[in-house]
């Protein structure tokens, strides 16, 4: 990250320069304004699997309560810890000093103020993450956006977190209670099949209906015609080619159907478990071409719907895809507090230790093991589903995983991530470490109410116990996988996804889940590591601001044909773009 600064009777236009004879490649701009902030993004592009790119410190702004010294120190030591920018900082004034609040005071009192000084700093077009800092309301009573719901099924109590309804920002500014919903995130990862249900709600539901009803019927060709007309609507919906390649392959059109298939590859698509088991593609299983495809996908998607790194400039449809049209799709901003210093949480110098903890582990790669409680208390037993094909992907990485009949693991010192399920548990009587970096959660009622009483053991005791975050619930949320995260969660973690990341990815209904902890945190980012100067310059009129890249790191063709298991790599990927962040503007690829 590089911030620069010019004086107003010095700026008449700059340039970026590579400094490097290999990228030579100037930018020239002229900017109205006096004032200009400049980061430096250097990305490795976006891969599904199996490497994450990860947040960047400009990526993330962190909110302080102007009236709370806990608040405005926790905020200092992270900004030093994890160079955010200043002007990524933002210092809310008149925060109601409660742990609970009602929706209408967070809406009015946090959420719509701190969105309308991100417009006025023309940071909303960039900012992926917000992070509260110490001493905000954890917890926020939504009766009053849910008045309208007739016979509300008593699971959707009536408590929401911060964190949760800031990243559910878009329904929660309009009080559109659909933000309680178990499928609200469209961004999470839910079973496969999920890619093949209405691609874009309101807008492709009759057509969508009228395909139903013809493949239902029988009658595929017609259906693979209303798929290839939404298809071109839709060019990002690599489920409508691979649907509309089905259907043609029973309707024993194979030409097509490999067409559609390739579309759909090129698209996104990639299991290819799931294209094996795919019965209506009989027809082609003896073609070269259909072979070929079979082998060129991924074999290591199994159930789930493979994980998408996050972006808040896109809209994610119903079925879990990315689109550039704003309208077909819901909006978030990733969310955690950095803290919680009163009530059940830790104290200020807990907190402040739990975060440098957390920032000394990004990009180290541990060598640590992952941990996952299974036993007759249903508060594991509800997550139980997803273990087996957790522990198989973290081993195919090349992390030690496993199921365990204990509340706790016992005796263990190399922990990187643990699920768990117990309404109490002391930590200490376990004789277990946990990794710098460590992410864990506890499935239970009251792990994330602050105010203390709840007779639960909250997510404070772990984060004492040093992991870099957890999660609990701010009020009864009865045992639904839906409002806890998948077990997944920590195979993207362990494939270099972000905390923030990780934790959104794998919980379809969040609006109850508090996230306390670092969401930078990367310990198995294979993410570009650039070391920039960050000092401010003062340039004159015509002098060049020039940069020297380094180019280590591998590619992604080497990354993909390199045989040895991910846990053990530890060369970052080399950048494949880089990208200049003006104020007010986005990226700009250089």
């Amino acid at each position: 990250m590089l911030i620069a600064h010019w004086p107003p009777d010095k700026l008449s236009h700059w340039r970026i320069n590579s400094g490097s004879a290999s990228a030579a490649s100037r930018l020239q701009t002229f900017l109205p304004s006096w004032r200009i902030a400049c980061w430096l993004l250097a990305v490795a592009g976006f891969f599904p699997t199996p490497a994450w790119g990860g947040l960047s410190a400009s990526d993330v702004v962190v909110v302080v309560n102007a009236n709370s010294l806990n608040s405005r120190t926790l905020a200092n030591h992270f900004v030093a810890l994890r160079q955010i920018p200043a002007i990524n900082v933002v210092v809310l004034e008149g925060v109601p000093s409660s742990e609970v609040i009602t929706v209408d005071d967070f809406r009015q009192k946090i959420l719509k103020p701190l969105l309308e000084e991100l417009g006025r700093r023309q940071l909303l077009d960039h900012i992926q993450c917000v992070a509260y800092s110490a001493d905000f309301p954890s917890a926020i009573d939504i009766s009053g956006d849910l008045k309208g719901i007739k016979d509300r099924h008593q699971v959707f109590t009536p408590v929401g977190s911060i964190n949760a309804l800031t990243y559910l920002y878009a329904d929660v500014l309009v009080g559109d209670p659909n933000y309680i919903a178990l499928h609200s995130n469209f961004y999470a990862r839910r079973e496969i099949e999920n890619f093949f249900t209405n691609p874009a709600g309101r807008a492709t539901e009759e057509a969508w209906s009228t395909i139903q009803q013809q493949m239902t019927d029988g009658e595929h060709e017609a259906a693979a015609d209303g798929l290839e007309e939404l298809l071109k609507e839709h060019p990002q919906q690599h489920p409508l080619a691979y649907l509309a390649a089905s259907q043609a392959a029973m309707a024993g059109d194979s030409d097509r159907a490999l067409k559609l298939l390739q579309q759909a590859v090129a698209a996104g698509w990639n299991s290819s478990r799931y294209l094996k088991n795919d019965g209506r593609f009989a027809s082609l299983r003896d073609k070269a071409e259909f072979q070929i495809i079979e082998l060129s996908l991924d074999d290591s998607i199994r159930e789930m719907q493979p994980p998408l790194g996050f972006d808040a400039r896109v809209a994610w449809t119903p079925n879990g895809l990315a689109t550039n049209k704003m309208e077909l799709g819901k909006h978030y901003l990733l969310s955690t507090v950095l803290g919680v210093t009163r009530g059940a949480g830790t104290t200020l110098p807990e907190a402040i230790a739990i975060l440098q903890r957390s920032a000394s582990a990004d990009y180290t790669h541990p060598q640590g093991s992952f941990y996952f409680s299974l036993t007759s208390d249903v508060r594991t037993t509800t997550r139980q589903w997803g273990f087996v094909s957790a522990v198989d992907d973290l081993q195919q990485l090349g992390f030690t995983a496993e199921v365990i009949p204990t509340p706790l693991p016992q005796g263990k010192h190399d922990i990187l991530g643990v699920q768990l399920g117990t309404p109490t548990y002391n930590w200490s009587t376990s004789g277990s470490t946990l990794l710098p970096g460590a992410i864990a959660d506890n499935l239970t009622s009251m792990g994330g109410v602050m105010t203390g009483g709840g007779g639960q053991t909250t997510l404070s005791e772990i984060l004492r116990a040093g992991a870099a975050g957890s999660s609990g619930t701010v009020t009864e949320p009865y045992a639904l996988q839906e409002k806890f995260p998948h077990a997944q969660m920590y195979v993207a973690y362990a494939r270099g996804a972000s905390l923030a990341e990780a934790f959104y990815c794998y919980v379809t209904g969040p609006y109850q889940l508090l996230i306390v902890g670092d969401p930078l945190c990367q310990p198995c980012s294979h993410a570009p590591q650039l070391k920039l100067d960050t000092s401010l310059r003062k340039l004159d009129a015509e002098q060049p601001l020039r940069l020297s890249l380094p180019t280590g790191g591998i590619s992604y063709s080497e990354w993909l044909d390199s045989s040895e298991p991910v846990a053990k790599r530890t060369e970052p990927l080399r950048a494949a773009v880089l990208r200049v962040l003006l104020d007010g503007a986005r990226p700009h690829a250089v």
